[in-house]
């Protein structure tokens, strides 16, 4: 993890994660303002756009929410989609600003249950 960003809270039990994904239940992803940060994520690791588009509204596939604060500002909550195995989607959106806003969207070709024990042993005090 970077110095700018630090892990505050990690949502685990489908109570906690569904508090914070009502927040985005109504919406699309083209109603998300997209950041330049969001836009040159995406060419840099040549993501492919409508996948997180056709992901975004699968809110039964979010299975872990992180909390961020990060020094520029742009608090976030990352929300971990598992699309298969060996594959999960993070959205990472900022809800000061009204239309909220997308700062990343990273797809990982890496097994999700991995990723939620580092997180869990690294940080216990977080889990909620």
């Amino acid at each position: 993890m970077k110095k700018e960003e630090n892990i505050d809270k990690i949502y685990l039990s489908e109570e906690s994660i569904n508090t914070i994904v009502n927040k985005i239940k109504h919406l699309y992803f083209n109603d998300l303002k997209k950041t330049s940060h969001y836009k040159y994520s995406l060419l840099r690791r040549n993501t492919d756009e409508d996948l997180l588009k056709e992901c975004f509204v699968q809110f039964d596939k979010i299975k872990m929410v992180l909390y961020r604060t990060r020094t520029s500002g742009y608090n976030s909550y990352d929300f971990i989609y598992v699309i298969d195995k060996t594959k999960y989607i993070t959205y990472s959106i900022h809800f000061d600003k009204k239309p909220y806003q997308i700062l990343n969207a990273i797809v990982s070709n890496r097994i999700f249950d991995n990723y939620r024990e580092y997180l869990t042993k690294t940080y216990p005090e977080k889990l909620i």
